[in-house]
Parts: structure tokens; C-alpha cells; sequence
């Protein structure tokens, strides 16, 4: 599978990289805690103003995924109405 460690690709590539080490390990020190390969985890997620959608959702998760996740989700306004010809979500 792609991120099953050790052999998966995901890791191979990293290892290619050698991440542990400089110049990777200091510009990049959060790599050496890598926690959830291929999961979504720590996004922020705030301040968006969602408008309109023919499935009327923000997210495509749920509440329990993103605690999984540890996905900060907040400050964002759903629009039923469409806001025009700005984009479906609009990042502030």
C-alpha cells in the first residue's frame, strides 16, 4: 500500500530524501514526527465563506474524523444562496 511503512511509496520517497537528516531535518523538524502518514492531521481550517452547493455541505467528514484528525474547523459561514461568480469557497 502507498503509505504503509516501511516499503510503502510514500516512505521509500521520504527515506530517498533522507529527511533525518540536513538540510531537511533543520528546515523541516516536523517531519521527524510524522504521526499520521496520508491523513489530513493538524489542518487549520477557519475563516471561509461557503456559498451554495447543490449537496449543501462545507465538509465532506465527519465531526469524529476530524477530531481523529486533530482538524481545527472554525469561524466559517455556510450560504445557502450563491454569492455570485466568486468561487464556491471563498478563502479570507
Amino acid at each position: 500500500e502507498y503509505c504503509q511503512a516501511p516499503d510503502g511509496h510514500f516512505w521509500t520517497e521520504l527515506q530517498s530524501l533522507k529527511y533525518t537528516q540536513p538540510p531537511y531535518s533543520a528546515h523541516y523538524p516536523e517531519l521527524l514526527s510524522i504521526d499520521h502518514p496520508c491523513v489530513p492531521v493538524h489542518n487549520v481550517i477557519e475563516g471561509n465563506t461557503f456559498c451554495g452547493s447543490d449537496s449543501g455541505k462545507f465538509t465532506d467528514f465527519t465531526a469524529a474524523q476530524a477530531a481523529s484528525w486533530n482538524l481545527t474547523l472554525t469561524n466559517n459561514v455556510e450560504k445557502p444562496e450563491d454569492c455570485g461568480a466568486a468561487p464556491r469557497l471563498v478563502l479570507v
